[in-house]
């Protein structure tokens, strides 16, 4: 969560430049902290992002369209364009990435395959 909070305020555009022209990365990771402690989420995937879903038998594509926090975690809504209209949404949580859900295709095959052993 502070390494992406880090890249947002590193790219935040500042007069013209970014902090990340202005800034040492010790102080924006100061700033990442104290803005952490005091209530900031960041959310673990951003709209428009692909995201890599497992089943039992192989790995699946979605594209993050709706993320909402309800007060415990984030969810969110993913779609695939290449299934049927009843398989084409998938729903989520952030504590099912890293399990079922996985920001890279490689993480999720060999979590797939893990699984078949």
């Amino acid at each position: 969560m502070k390494n992406r909070l880090m890249e947002y305020l590193r790219k935040a555009p500042l007069c013209g430049f970014t902090v990340d022209d202005y800034y040492s990365v010790s102080t924006i990771e100061k700033i990442a902290d104290h803005l952490l402690a005091n209530g900031v989420i960041v959310p673990p995937v951003k709209i428009g992002q692909t995201v890599y879903v497992i089943n039992t038998l192989f790995v699946s594509e979605y594209r993050v369209e709706a993320l909402w926090w309800d007060g415990l975690m984030f969810n969110f809504k993913g779609e695939n364009d290449d299934y049927a209209d009843e398989c084409s949404v998938f729903y989520f949580f952030d504590e099912r990435i890293g399990k079922t859900v996985f920001l890279t295709r490689e993480k999720a095959e060999a979590a797939l395959a893990e699984r078949s052993k």
